[in-house]
């Protein structure tokens, strides 16, 4: 469990800070309108994509049953992949984006259905306990995309080529490295799949069954990132992608805090199903610990944050960035609380509990939108954050309620 726990928080910290280090090259390269661009392609594409993935690698990484064939997660997700492309390219085509943003958007949404091969296989990595090959994946990808990105954009100062070249990255990654582990690991071979079969009464069966037993996860996963989104929408409709960009940039320090507690949660995830199953103590203390760990890295985050604010922004991205280091000070306290409710929904997914989150989830969206609507037009940064702090903590709260009630008692309510 250690070692497992190990590589999965190096890779997990790699990766992530070499997606933060792309807005970092944005910010240097392209500057705070690159960055809003960049990202406003992230939140249109978001939502889009994590519904699609009906969060297939929590699904799989705890079948401790083997309920399902890899092949049947398989074509689900071939099959929402290319549903999720359409959709993007639907929304790209209906709603007034410039040529470059629409192209950009497009881009990255391509590049995230990519992404989510590979977040399959991890699935499948994480069942075995085999984080290492996770953690192996995830930096080969993070330099790639690093070395990509930068070298582009530099020599192009085009944001739509360099996100070309961060798409052919993770093609390369998902062929070269990702297959390969998942024929070592689970002992898949070439071409396995059986793709006739899969249009088979009896395949059609077994991914209509998984797709609606995931689709509540799918929801949460769409709705989780419209709660994130909703701040940004308001930003860039109410002051443009300039200011989406120094929010982005600075919001991304959140990971700081999320990071770890999220990387020990997903290698803590299989076990925390097995203690649920077992009707084991154990399931809440390694939950309990889960959340310390996650409560004492944000409480460190904030007072750096409060004491070396400025410098920090200054030193990462530019100068200009250091008068809004009060907007750092609020974005590690959503920090905390987003590594809190990433540890209380792998408690919840390990207990199989995938219908109560919507409508937890639902709420928290209405009320972080509502919020944003409300505060950022006059307030712009400060309302963002503010909005998504309000819906943070109205998560918390919902989360610990549900966990508090035994699932039995939950389950006969819903009949």
């Amino acid at each position: 469990m250690r070692k497992n726990l190990s590589w999965a928080v190096h890779g997990s910290v790699f990766y992530v800070l070499s997606q933060w280090a792309l807005l970092i090259i944005l910010a240097k390269l392209g500057g705070p309108s690159a960055v809003g661009r960049y990202t406003l392609g992230l939140a249109v594409t978001a939502p889009i994509i994590l519904f699609s993935n009906l969060q297939l690698r929590a699904v799989l990484a705890s079948d401790m049953q083997g309920t399902f064939l890899f092949s049947v997660y398989a074509g689900v997700r071939v099959l929402t992949s290319i549903g999720s492309l359409v959709v993007i390219g639907l929304v790209v085509f209906l709603i007034d984006f410039t040529a470059e943003q629409a192209v950009v958007i497009f881009l990255i949404g391509l590049a995230k259905t990519i992404e989510s091969g590979s977040d399959l296989v991890y699935g499948v990595m994480q069942k075995h306990e085999r984080m290492d090959l996770v953690g192996l994946s995830k930096a080969v990808r993070g330099v790639g995309t690093i070395g990509v990105m930068g070298g582009v954009l530099y020599g192009t100062e085009s944001l739509t080529a360099a996100v070309v070249g961060v798409n052919v990255v993770w093609l390369l990654v998902l062929v070269l490295v990702d297959v390969r582990h998942l024929r070592r690991v689970a002992e898949i071979p070439r071409l396995s799949l059986n793709w006739p079969g899969l249009a088979s009464g009896l395949w059609a069966t077994h991914m209509r069954r998984l797709s609606q037993q995931a689709l509540p996860l799918g929801v949460v996963s769409m709705l989780i990132s419209y709660n994130s989104s909703a701040p940004r929408y308001f930003l860039e409709m109410y002051h443009g992608e300039t200011v989406l960009g120094y929010y982005s940039a600075i919001t991304c320090f959140t990971v700081a805090c999320t990071i770890v507690p999220e990387a020990f949660g997903q290698a803590a995830l299989p076990r925390l199903a097995r203690h649920h199953v077992e009707f084991s103590l154990d399931y809440w203390r390694l939950l309990t610990k889960l959340a310390g760990v996650a409560l004492l890295i944000g409480v460190v985050g904030l007072v750096i944050a409060t004491v070396f604010g400025p410098d920090i922004l200054s030193l990462v991205y530019q100068p200009e960035f250091a008068p809004y280091s009060h907007i750092l000070v609020m974005v590690m306290v959503l920090g905390v609380a987003e590594s809190l409710c990433s540890v209380l929904g792998i408690g919840l997914i390990a207990s199989r509990r995938l219908v109560q989150q919507v409508p937890v989830l639902t709420v928290v969206s209405l009320v972080t939108a509502f919020t944003a609507w409300w505060l950022v037009p006059n307030h712009a940064m400060e309302g963002a954050v503010a909005a998504a702090i309000a819906g943070m903590g109205v998560w918390i709260a919902a989360y610990c309620w549900v966990l508090r009630i035994p699932r039995e008692v939950s389950a006969r309510r819903r009949t």
